[in-house]
């Protein structure tokens, strides 16, 4: 069984000190038995190349793709931007982010 996949491509991220991001995400429609969507965020710098995420979205919060599609557009991708926010050559915050909802970024 393959997935169905969305791919988005967000406007870039300029931060203060002149560092910039290009954010993109795919999103994978895992369907049953898996209980949650699947997010890979991927943020692009000119020098210091990729850095990934990975979102995952219970469906008991977001129980279409529609739904988790607006978690993905919105609190997902503003939580990805704050921790580059915090990024440096030699990397980002590394952990796991617990949303309110239910949500994991990792």
């Amino acid at each position: 069984m393959t997935a169905k996949t969305r791919k988005y491509a967000f406007p870039s991220m300029k931060r203060a000190d002149g560092e910039g991001f290009d954010v993109s995400a795919t999103f994978h429609e895992l369907e049953e038995p898996h209980d949650y969507w699947l997010v890979s965020y991927q943020a692009a710098h000119k020098d210091w190349n990729y850095m990934p995420f990975t979102l995952t979205i219970p469906k008991a919060i977001a129980k279409t793709a529609d739904l988790a599609e607006a978690i993905i557009k919105g609190a997902g991708r503003r939580q990805v931007e704050s921790l580059l926010m915090q990024a440096t050559k030699k990397g980002r915050p590394l952990g796991a982010v617990f949303s309110a909802d239910g949500w994991v970024l990792i």
